[in-house]
């Protein structure tokens, strides 16, 4: 993470939460879980969406980022005749005095992925990061507060779908910490 550097030389340390695929909830549209041996992940046809939240941990370093990623397959192999998906984020953040509504926060955030090729190899775990940096001092964060994102497949602007739907394996967040790396 690019925050890291502005910490003082032995603060700088990373830290990391990951969600595995059953951990996501449903959303509005819910994703068909699949076992893929030897894991479980949920699938998604467009419009199938899911929400994952954490609270902000005692050790983030404040006015310092949260960058998430999520790790995805397909159980197909790119081609010219089809192959893109595309997916969309929502996060947002609620303080932990209770002062603002899930729903309707002060601080939220959105984006997309754009169109992207599915691998080249079936099944081949490919990561994105999303461009849903939270920066800490923008939203005001304090540990404690939670912060919830929704991640949804959506139509693409060009290209064709893949026959396979795509699968979410994992969901990470990074951050930085005072204290030397761990996983919470």
């Amino acid at each position: 993470m690019s925050d890291l550097q502005g910490l003082p030389i032995g603060q700088r340390h990373q830290s990391y939460r990951v969600f595995s695929g059953v951990e996501l909830t449903v959303g509005a549209t819910a994703p068909t879980m699949v076992h893929r041996a030897p894991y479980n992940v949920p699938e998604f046809t467009i419009a199938d969406d899911c929400s994952v939240q954490w609270p902000v941990p005692n050790d983030w370093h404040y006015n310092s980022d949260f960058v998430v990623w999520f790790r995805w397959g397909c159980n197909e192999a790119y081609g010219l005749a089809n192959g893109e998906v595309r997916w969309q984020y929502l996060w947002e953040a609620v303080p932990n005095d209770m002062s603002e509504a899930i729903g309707a926060p002060t601080h939220t955030g959105t984006g997309n992925t754009g169109d992207i090729n599915i691998p080249a190899v079936a099944n081949t775990v490919t990561e994105v990061q999303l461009l849903c940096t939270i920066t800490g001092a923008a939203a005001a964060l304090v540990a404690g507060d939670t912060i919830g994102l929704n991640i949804e497949r959506i139509a693409l602007v060009a290209g064709v779908n893949p026959t396979a739907e795509p699968y979410i394996l994992t969901v990470g967040v990074d951050y930085a910490s005072h204290f030397p790396t761990y996983s919470l």
